[in-house]
């Protein structure tokens, strides 16, 4: 059955909680920061792509294909950014008010 918990087991496993959630947090920011760069390279990518094209060196199916690859960075960008808005609210969840402490301490 349930058994009670006392103060510093309780305390104790919500540290473990925020930790773990500060863990994710931190992964989900280098992730969505990785990805984002990723796409800026492939928007730049893009755009010498239609240069070389209005040049005549590459095909239209060339530019295509590098826009496609651009779309598929935008799309993993935006998921990597909705996981890290979770990782940010699970955060506050348990620990509300550390937005407020995390913004404070990064000044």
């Amino acid at each position: 059955g349930l058994q009670a918990r006392s103060p510093d087991q309780t305390l104790r496993q919500a540290g473990l909680d925020v930790s773990w959630s500060l863990r994710q947090l931190a992964q989900a920011r280098a992730a969505a920061a990785a990805d984002a760069q990723r796409m800026d390279a492939r928007r730049l990518e893009v755009m010498a792509a239609r240069e070389r094209a209005e040049l005549g060196d590459v095909g239209a199916a060339d530019v295509l294909e590098v826009y496609l690859r651009f779309l598929g960075d935008a799309d993993q960008a935006a998921q990597s950014q909705g996981v890290l808005a979770l990782a940010w609210a699970a955060l506050h969840r348990q620990a509300p008010g550390t937005w407020q402490m995390l913004s404070a301490s990064s000044r």
